[in-house]
């Protein structure tokens, strides 16, 4: 729909363009630009567009099965509540970081994962899944953020750093 309103972040970036431009500080052309059916999430003087994971059907698979995950890519997920929230890495060949995030934006806890031995032919589902190393978020979260392996380190990111996205739009969207 070509009338469709702009999420609050996007709208928020074209005033601060605008702004910046009649100020003589930026064009544009310098703002990050969506792209259809991603989360655009700005952390750490970088952007990122973030595939959404709002109910089990994309939250349960994730980034499994992938090969690569670019630079600026990964999946953020949003849940209906705040909880104490553990991760796997269910059928991932490849690292991925993950960072928790409060509901105030903030990294709560990280973690660079690495793969694990893949599932054996034979293995039983819950034999499989049991074995996997866990990553707890440690605190109350309603949003996490997965990252191609090492991009985390690369920026410089740390627990309490700022990240940039709509949370508002998430918190309704998620099932």
């Amino acid at each position: 729909m070509a009338d469709e309103k702009l999420n609050l972040f996007q709208r928020s970036l074209v005033v601060a363009c605008a702004a910046l431009t009649l100020l003589g500080f930026a064009s544009c052309e310098d703002v990050p630009k969506a792209r259809e059916g991603l989360i655009t999430v700005q952390m750490a003087g970088a952007t990122f567009y973030l595939e959404p994971a709002l109910d089990d059907s994309k939250r349960i698979p994730g980034l499994g099965n992938r090969e690569h995950i670019d630079a600026d890519g990964g999946m953020i997920f949003a849940f209906t509540n705040r909880a104490e929230r553990s991760f796997i890495m269910r059928h991932c060949p490849i690292a991925i970081d993950i960072a928790y995030v409060s509901d105030t934006g903030r990294i709560v806890t990280m973690y660079a994962m690495t793969p694990e031995k893949p599932q054996a032919e034979g293995e039983r589902d819950w034999d499989y899944e049991t074995r996997l190393k866990r990553y707890p978020s440690r605190f109350p979260v309603r949003f996490v953020l997965e990252f191609a392996g090492g991009r985390l380190e690369e920026l410089g990111v740390s627990q309490g750093d700022q990240v940039l996205f709509d949370m508002d739009d998430l918190k309704r969207r998620a099932k």
